[in-house]
């Protein structure tokens, strides 16, 4: 699968799926920006860094992958695939336009 058959879907569509618990969120942007805001109860895996920590992942959810954006996003999300993940998706736009849409967000301290 490569980068422009990974589904993008809307800040929306990606709440839907995440509220229903069917997805997880997939943070790709460093430690220091997921900290500062991210979507609630994403995972924050830099860049690749999934094809080092697989075993944080879970194996039987929707993976929905975001960034800054959408490219460094589906360079993550095609690595997932590689690693044998199943359904990923990216969010169309990254974290600026999750925020833009009025979706919801958490930082260290709590809620944004």
């Amino acid at each position: 699968m490569t980068s422009e058959s990974i589904p993008v879907i809307s800040p929306a569509e990606a709440k839907a799926k995440l509220d229903t618990g069917e997805a997880t969120a997939i943070d790709v942007r460093m430690a220091y920006d997921w900290a500062g805001d991210r979507i609630r109860g994403s995972i924050n895996l830099p860049n690749l860094a999934i094809q080092f920590r697989t075993p944080e992942v879970p194996q039987d959810k929707e993976l929905v992958f975001y960034g800054r954006n959408t490219e460094r996003a589906s360079r993550a999300a095609e690595k997932a695939i590689e690693l044998g993940f199943k359904t990923v998706c990216v969010i169309d736009g990254g974290f600026d336009a999750w925020l833009d849409a009025g979706m919801p967000s958490e930082s260290i301290s709590g809620t944004a």
